[in-house]
């Protein structure tokens, strides 16, 4: 199994992503028969839902080292 990543650095990842999101969200008001922006944020939205179970396990492991 390979390290876990910092949780700080997932945390920027997620709130990076977060804007982009908002930001395809928004585009997709103006262009709502855009397939290729659906399927853009539908990965995004994956790919957020995969950051927060990794940041549950770094978080879980960087504070059972504390213990």
């Amino acid at each position: 199994m390979t390290e876990p990543r910092d949780p700080d650095t997932i945390i920027r990842e997620i709130n990076d992503l977060n804007q982009v999101i908002a930001h395809t969200q928004k585009t997709l008001q103006q262009f709502p028969d855009d397939q290729l922006l659906q399927i853009a944020l539908q990965q995004d939205q994956h790919r957020k839902k995969t950051l927060a179970k990794e940041l549950h396990l770094s978080l879980t492991l960087y504070l059972y080292q504390l213990v």
